[in-house]
């Protein structure tokens, strides 16, 4: 019983078919231990024995940092732009708050809830990893695993399975392509990007780059400049960070203008500044 229990919990499965499981590993087990010669059992071997899909942990969305100042101005703006268009490509500096303005995005709004998220890493591979990701995704959310069981045994490309998957029925799911200016395959990219919007009609597509990336263009994708902050903003930022600006407000705001109001060069500014005096000093 015990060890059912701890079948249910690592993997995804019934009280059924951990039972079933079960005594599948148990008949293994009594056969290999008739072999001559020990058998070496890994992880990959014992699942397969199970008849049973490894758990994967599939990409979340970015936590809200510490010192964060809501961007209530360019998510009304993006919360406006998605109105009209499904593909949207959200282009900005490095470290500008891009992601955190799309996961603002999925906290504020629960049209854009469910999501599935998928940062873009240089690796040769990605374009595939990502199909399964995206197989695992609706294989949870749907209970339909064939596509995903058919990639994990090589029988599927990346464009076959993304075929595969957009023949099963998606209503409802934003999908977030982050650092896709990191895509190696960027023809894969764009086929995905106007698949999905073509197949999956409830569905919208963001993409998160640090340039701007033709091959989205091409395929029809509207377009948003993430900005930095605001003076106002910068301000508050700065104050969240225990610095006094009382006697240096013009050559802060010349600062935020020379920066963009980028939070990454603030925050070094913050670092460098004295912090406001306690009440007590």
């Amino acid at each position: 019983e015990a060890t059912r229990a701890r079948l249910i919990a690592a993997l995804d499965c019934s009280e059924t078919d951990a039972k079933a499981a079960y005594d599948s590993l148990i008949s293994e087990i009594g056969r290999e231990s008739q072999a001559k010669t020990a058998a070496v059992i890994k992880i990959a071997r014992l699942v397969e024995w199970l008849g049973l899909r490894r758990r994967i942990l599939l990409e979340e969305k970015p936590g809200t940092p510490e010192i964060y100042i809501p961007l209530e101005d360019q998510l009304d703006e993006l919360k406006r732009l998605l109105q009209d268009e499904r593909l949207l490509s959200l282009h900005g500096l490095a470290r500008v708050g891009k992601s955190q303005l799309v996961s603002g995005l999925i906290e504020s709004d629960a049209a854009f809830r469910p999501y599935f998220w998928f940062t873009f890493t240089e690796a040769v591979d990605d374009g595939t990893k990502l199909c399964k990701m995206l197989a695992y995704w609706v294989g949870l959310n749907t209970g339909i695993w064939q596509p995903w069981d058919d990639a994990q045994t090589g029988h599927l490309n990346a464009h076959q399975l993304l075929q595969r998957l957009l023949g099963i029925a998606i209503t409802s799911l934003l999908v977030v392509l982050d650092d896709a200016h990191k895509c190696v395959d960027r023809g894969l990219l764009a086929r995905f990007c106007d698949s999905i919007r073509k197949a999956w009609t409830g569905c919208t597509v963001i993409v998160i780059s640090e340039e701007n990336l033709p091959q989205i263009e091409q395929v029809g994708a509207g377009y948003m400049a993430a900005q930095g902050l605001s003076p106002k903003q910068a301000f508050l930022f700065m104050v969240k960070h225990g610095i006094d600006l009382t006697d240096g407000l013009i050559e802060f705001l010349d600062l935020v203008m020379k920066v963009g109001g980028h939070p990454m060069m603030l925050a070094s500014a913050a670092a460098e500044l004295p912090a406001k005096p306690t009440a007590e000093e």
